[in-house]
């Protein structure tokens, strides 16, 4: 066996490493490894792998490159490697062997690079797949452990979220594994901890050594999340009780610590609550004492540090072999990756060998399935790395013949869940809340939710799931919705399962009393499930199943399920009441709500829908010659976004069906039962049509079919067999709400209900009572979060506006003027907060929005449709786009409501809506404006002036302000554009306006733009007195956050001019204003360069130690972060000054000169191709007519090369020569 082996010797500061590189543990060649990758690139990477299968049309340029970087990151890494001609010789030999191995020794930073990237560039493939690359940390290697001999892996499988669905990619493994490893017929046992905590991991493994001595388990596999931290930030976390500090079991209080150090996270005591385990602590009460020779860490979001931390860490505490995962992997590619790993184990493989031909499976079928049934090619084979001390082989035999017997039978599954038209999918979470749930507060839990939630499907899954993994042995269902279970028959059907024939014999000869304390005696003590489903039957709520059960009998019931308390059985129950008839005496409020599912469910069951159906997925109306790795789908669908609308009455901003299926998806909001009747419609009808008709009162979506009637209908019409004549009234004003209604707003909203006459009479005291049984019956579900918020069961809204639409069309219209009126009145208050000087307000109103979203939206419709006011609901949507930076989504918000509106002439609308027009046609104006589209931008800016012309029934004031802000943003285009003459004239012409109204506010951002165009022309004097008159106007009106823009203008120029003390002052001063908001976009974009600048400038060390105190951090990396952001500002001129020969420095006044910027990078690109093109031209003619065709092509190189250099020698030329001031 031939030997390779990279060790890592010293890490100096320039990132770099010093390592020797041997053969076979021969005379070392020292060499310097370097990352081949900046930290872009690096992010890059890390988005390539765990966002492409979630956002498969976006960043597909990105995501190409960053695929196709990876085989140049290999072959940078092996030159570094072998850069030597003698090493590399002896890397042919080694290469030449069967049995080669290589070995990367080093820190946890060695480890960060990629080594199984390694590739020679004469060769096809990279060496992982050619040999086994395996890692090690430094430091002497522990005693060899393999394990038990065995016939089966023995695997114990961690799996933990202990934030819940607040995780980032909280897909679990634990499910398809045992699946994929089941249909492979693979000997693997898999063990699932549950709960996920250290408690129960300690108490697990005593009992399983007790059983079968130590070395039982094989592996041990984490699917859990992980990170690397300081002791501040654990400190932190345990104080805000994100961490468990205190009362860690088994283990003492985490103590102070030096540097950082990786965790895994397991679940708390509490929910919502992490137990950090660090690595010493898995190998000392974990590995070492129950002799598990392998662990495996996969699943850690966005944790390519903590991967190589944990790892490290490990290996360094006495781990013998630890496989992780550079990033968060797919279940699927995982379920590839272990399955071929067990079967090649299985084979005689030594591990890393195994690893090696799972790697290369993965390889050979790139295809992962991604959402919206996209499939796409992913690299994520070099995603597992192996870790070792030592080889390692399992010491695996053939079954006994009653070995065998015992493992099949152990293996046949007995409770089978019925089969669902379209499987069963996601849930990942809700299995481990639940179980959490069960072991850690009470073995009986309710599991409430609405009509169409899922909750049968997840309670059959939980039954099958459970007994195949043997956290239960039995199970017992009972659904009310087949018959009226009385607790007699259950006991009956109970006993039946449990007993042989002659304790059956037996148990009928007792009395009903002894017969519910012997099963319950046995229950209590045998690990079984019992499910009880669709209690709601059991109250005689108004369904269509009957099935209720006496007064009488429900008190059966409930002493029955008592007697099960505290006991090993698990119980669960269904139902979309909270049963509070139950409650007192068995699950007290061991309650858990059932939502829809995630998007990856969604996507996955939209999938399983379509295909079922043959209906078609409308991605294919992407042109088929569009290709994904230029970016042409993204654009393609950028473009469509911002055309007009489809149609003039069509309340949808321009989209196609396939942006309409995601709409249509949104407002399902994941609910099974919603998305199987809907969506099966989509067979028919287009996404769009479905969209449209559940969004407006359109009677022509399909709901009618057999199946429908039998299904949807009946989980959200039946209110209507229950409430009174009156009441039903009054639920139909809940009608136009749209995703969620806030209690808070429901008093102003009755209100305006009861000013309406043809509304006057509607029992309006009977609000609460009404809404509460509409929870109760699975319409609304609260917000556990948010007590004042709850959500609307999909459908509801739609099928309340269809019997209205059919029935009542006056009491329609009232009510949804109601509507229309109040959610004017809330955007007026959103708009407030979202304008306020104050942090907290702001951040209030873009929560609020974000709440109401589909309500405002709504409301818009409604008020365009009346041909009203809009201003306070569109302007509440428009300040939340700009504050969440969704510029195209506010374009598309703004063209559809011109469409709207265009559909009468400018003088036939009120004159309110007149001038909310042009403000609308400015605001998308803006929005072109802020996506860089200035040719779009100005041509709206001028419309707009047009059509204000125009305005003869809005008086002479309005329209001058119209003008004034039309004039004040075509500067702003004109001075994106560099064209400063017409940047200052609009700008001067919307100020003449602003001082004849005497309009402060915007007169104080008028002149902080002249100053800004002042400044961008170097006339310095004149910048200062447009900047410190917009800035005497914001003190007057006490607009705090705007004078922090003015600020860090003043102390930029300032700096330009060698002030450095007033500069430091400036910026200072803009910090403390941004802060004050949280204004984080603004520090780093603008603050910290200048800042940078400022440092580099003066070498001020006031400025790192002002940096450390304001970021948290020390002042060593408040420096290093100052130094990294002027290097990169200067990026270009040391590019330039390399190849001119010439002092940075003077490049970059030079640049200046010429181009009026510090930002030089984008305008210099832009220069430089001008010059190429016409250098070009010119060097093609004279070639031609010098020396003919021949030498066309020499003047085509020489003319677009030289005219370039020619021009900036001779710029620098002259500003050397004429500066008159040393820089």
């Amino acid at each position: 066996m031939s030997f390779i082996t990279i060790h890592e010797k010293q890490q100096p500061d320039d990132n770099t490493f010093q390592a020797e590189l041997s053969f076979n543990n021969g005379t070392p060649y020292l060499i310097t490894i370097k990352n081949p990758f900046s930290e872009p690139k690096e992010k890059t990477l890390q988005a390539y792998f765990e966002e492409s299968l979630s956002l498969p049309f976006t960043n597909e340029v990105k995501f190409a490159q960053a695929a196709a970087s990876l085989p140049l990151y290999g072959e940078d890494l092996f030159k570094q490697v072998f850069f030597k001609s003698h090493a590399y010789a002896k890397y042919r030999q080694s290469v030449q062997a069967a049995d080669l191995e290589i070995e990367i020794v080093g820190s946890a930073a060695f480890h960060q690079l990629h080594w199984e990237t390694l590739k020679d560039p004469k060769q096809a493939q990279p060496l992982a797949l050619q040999h086994p690359i395996t890692r090690n940390a430094k430091g002497s290697p522990p005693p060899m452990v393999a394990g038990q001999t065995s016939p089966t892996i023995n695997v114990l499988l961690v799996v933990a979220r202990p934030n819940g669905k607040n995780n980032v990619g909280h897909r679990t493994i634990s499910q398809p594994l045992v699946e994929s490893l089941d249909e492979a017929q693979l000997p693997v046992n898999i063990d699932i901890l549950r709960p996920g905590t250290y408690r129960a991991l300690l108490n697990h493994l005593e009992t399983t050594t007790a059983q079968h001595g130590t070395g039982y388990y094989h592996v041990i596999h984490f699917d859990v999340h992980g990170a690397v931290f300081n002791y501040e930030a654990v400190q932190q976390g345990c104080e805000s009780g994100h961490f468990l500090s205190q009362a860690r079991y088994a283990r003492a209080a985490l103590q102070p610590y030096e540097g950082k150090k990786a965790f895994l996270f397991l679940r708390g005591d509490n929910e919502n609550q992490a137990d950090l385990m660090a690595a010493f602590e898995l190998v000392e009460q974990v590995l070492a004492p129950h002799r598990i020779p392998i662990v495996v860490l996969n699943a850690c979001q966005s944790a390519k540090p903590a991967e190589t931390g944990l790892a490290s860490d490990l290996m360094q505490a006495g781990a013998q072999t630890v496989l992780t995962m550079a990033y968060a992997v797919s279940v699927s590619a995982t379920i590839k990756f272990m399955e071929t790993l067990y079967t090649k184990l299985f084979e005689s493989h030594p591990l890393a060998t195994a690893i090696r031909m799972a790697r290369l499976k993965l390889h050979k079928d790139k295809t992962r399935q991604a959402y919206f049934n996209q499939q796409i090619d992913l690299e994520d084979w070099l995603l597992p790395a192996v870790y070792q001390h030592q080889k390692i082989s399992l010491p695996l035999r053939k079954f006994t013949p009653d070995e065998k017997v015992a493992y099949r039978e152990q293996q046949a599954p007995r409770y089978t869940s019925p089969e669902t038209q379209y499987g069963f999918v996601g849930r990942d979470l809700d299995v481990l809340a639940i179980e959490n749930r069960l072991l850690s507060q009470c073995n009986v839990l309710l599991i409430q939710g609405m009509g169409g939630a899922g909750k049968t499907t997840l309670l059959h899954h939980l039954g099958a799931w459970w007994q195949t993994t043997h956290f239960v042995d039995k199970v017992f269902y009972f659904g009310y919705d087949e018959q009226a279970w009385r607790r007699q028959n259950i006991l009956v059907a109970i006993a039946q399962q449990l007993m042989t024939v002659s304790e059956q014999q037996q148990f009928q000869s007792l009395s009903s009393a002894t017969q519910q304390k012997r099963l319950a005696k046995r229950l209590r003590t045998e690990r079984h499930l019992l499910i009880l489903d669709n209690l709601e039957s059991i109250t005689g709520s108004p369904l269509a199943i009957p099935n209720t059960l006496a007064s009488s009998e429900q008190q059966k019931l409930s002493n029955f399920l008592k007697k099960l308390v505290t006991g090993k059985t698990l119980v669960l129950l269904g139902s979309r009441h909270d049963e509070a008839w139950l409650a007192k005496e068995t699950f007290g409020d061991n309650r858990y709500p059932l939502s829809g599912l995630d998007a990856e469910a969604t996507s996955q069951l939209v999938d399983n829908i379509f295909a079922y159906h043959n209906a078609r997925f409308y991605r294919e109306e992407i042109p088929p010659n569009l290709h994904p790795s230029k970016g042409e789908i993204k654009k393609f669908f950028a473009k469509r976004k911002t055309t007009k609308a489809d149609s003039a009455d069509s309340p949808l901003p321009a989209m196609g069906n396939f942006e309409a299926l995601q709409q249509l998806l949104s407002l399902l909001a994941g609910y099974p039962l919603a998305l199987e009747v809907v969506l099966a419609i989509v067979a028919h009808q287009t996404p769009k049509d479905v969209l449209v008709a559940l969004q407006a009162d359109n009677k022509h979506l399909e709901l009618s079919s057999e199946k429908n009637r039998e299904s949807i209908l009946p989980c959200i019409d039946y209110a209507y067999g229950h409430f009174s004549p009156a009441t039903q009234q009054l639920i139909l004003c809940l009608a136009p709400f749209a995703g969620v209604i806030n209690m808070y707003h429901m008093s102003q909203y009755t209100e305006r209900l009861e000013q309406l006459p043809i509304l006057a009479d509607l029992p309006f005291k009977q609000w609460d009572m009404l809404l509460e049984e509409a929870t109760n019956r699975g319409l609304l579900c609260q917000d556990p979060n948010v007590a004042v918020v709850f959500y609307i069961q999909p459908i509801f809204p739609y099928l309340m506006r269809h019997r209205l639409h059919n029935a009542q069309p006056d009491v329609q219209q009232a009510i949804n003027t109601a509507f229309r009126q109040h959610y004017e009145a809330i955007g007026e208050v959103l708009v407030d907060l979202l304008n306020s000087n104050k942090y907290e307000d702001k951040r209030l109103g873009k929560k609020l929005v974000s709440i109401e979203y589909d309500n405002l939206n709504h409301a818009l419709e409604l008020a365009l449709a009346a041909q009203t006011s809009i201003h306070y609901i569109y302007w509440a949507l428009s300040l939340y786009f700009e504050t969440t930076q969704e510029h195209q989504q506010g374009l598309a918000v703004g063209e559809a409501v011109l469409a709207r509106l265009a559909n009468k002439p400018i003088l036939a609308l009120p004159a309110q809506v007149a001038k909310e027009f042009v403000k609308v046609m400015q605001n998308v104006a803006y929005r072109h404006l802020l996506l860089e589209q200035y040719k779009q931008a100005e041509q709206v800016y001028q419309e707009a002036l047009k059509l204000t012309e125009n305005l003869a029934h809005v008086d002479e004031q309005s329209r001058s302000e119209l003008n004034g802000s039309a004039y004040h943003q075509l500067g702003i285009v004109a001075q994106e554009q560099r064209q400063w003459q017409r940047a200052e004239q609009y700008l001067k012409q919307a100020l003449e306006i602003e001082i004849k109204f005497n309009n402060r506010y915007e007169q104080a951002g008028t002149y902080h733009q002249l100053g800004a165009v002042a400044k961008e022309q170097q006339q310095w004097q004149q910048a200062e007195q447009y900047l410190k008159k917009s800035l005497d106007i914001k003190f007057k009106l006490e607009i705090q956050h705007e004078k922090a823009g003015t600020y860090h203008a003043l102390g930029v120029i300032a700096q330009k001019q060698a002030q450095w003390q007033l500069s430091m002052e400036y910026l200072i001063t803009a910090f403390n204003l941004w802060a004050e908001f949280h204004d984080t976009h603004s520090i780093t974009t603008y603050l910290l360069p200048s800042l940078a600048r400022l440092y580099q400038s003066t070498n001020n060390e006031d400025l790192p130690a002002f940096v450390a105190q304001i970021s948290n951090t020390t002042v060593e990396e408040a420096r290093e972060t100052l130094r990294t952001s002027a290097e990169k500002q200067q990026t270009i001129y040391f590019s330039i000054a390399k190849m001119l020969r010439i002092h940075p420095k003077k490049i970059a006044k030079a640049a200046r000169s010429v181009f009026g910027t510090e930002a030089v990078g984008p305008v210099l690109l832009k220069a430089f191709r001008f010059l190429i093109i016409v250098g070009g031209i010119i060097g093609l003619i004279i070639g031609y007519f010098l020396f003919g065709s021949s030498g066309s092509l020499i003047g085509l190189v020489s003319g677009g090369v030289g005219l370039p250099l020619l021009v900036i020698i001779l710029e620098i030329i002259a500003t050397l020569v004429t500066s008159k001031r040393k820089y």
